[in-house]
């Protein structure tokens, strides 16, 4: 059927669409396709939400570490094995707001992806896993 048709190709244009990620929220784009923003801001902050959770333990480790101002990954042991992001701020962000640095850091991580991208077949290994080792989180 056309509608059994629609969802398929509805779904790969998400998917296509998915790497651009950084683009505005409310950026609209075209109406005349039967897609509104309703339904795309839906798939993405569902998409996100089923994706991502918060770890208040993992929480209490990340800033034990953070408060000794080490900018290098302490051993896997320390950190109960888990992965971690680094990142630092320096003395131009005098006016910064704490979420800002945290959309900052977590948009670097992301750009790894952008700037060293990942083999076709999604799997990243030694010598390259180091590229993208923030995104890969």
């Amino acid at each position: 059927s056309l509608l059994g048709m629609q969802i398929p190709i509805t779904i790969a244009c998400l998917v296509l669409l998915a790497p651009l990620w950084a683009a505005d929220k409310y950026v609209i784009c075209p109406s005349d396709n039967g897609m509104t923003n309703e339904v795309r801001n839906m798939f993405v902050d569902t998409h996100n939400k089923l994706r991502l959770s918060y770890d208040c333990d993992m929480e209490a480790n990340m800033m034990k570490w953070a408060k000794q101002c080490h900018f290098y990954h302490p051993p896997p042991a320390y950190r109960n094995y888990w992965g971690q992001n680094i990142y630092m701020v320096g003395d131009a962000y005098y006016n910064f707001t704490w979420p800002s640095i945290a959309e900052t850091a977590v948009i670097s991580w992301w750009q790894e992806l952008q700037v060293f991208g990942v083999p076709e077949n999604n799997i990243v290994v030694a010598p390259d896993e180091h590229k993208t080792g923030h995104y890969m989180q």
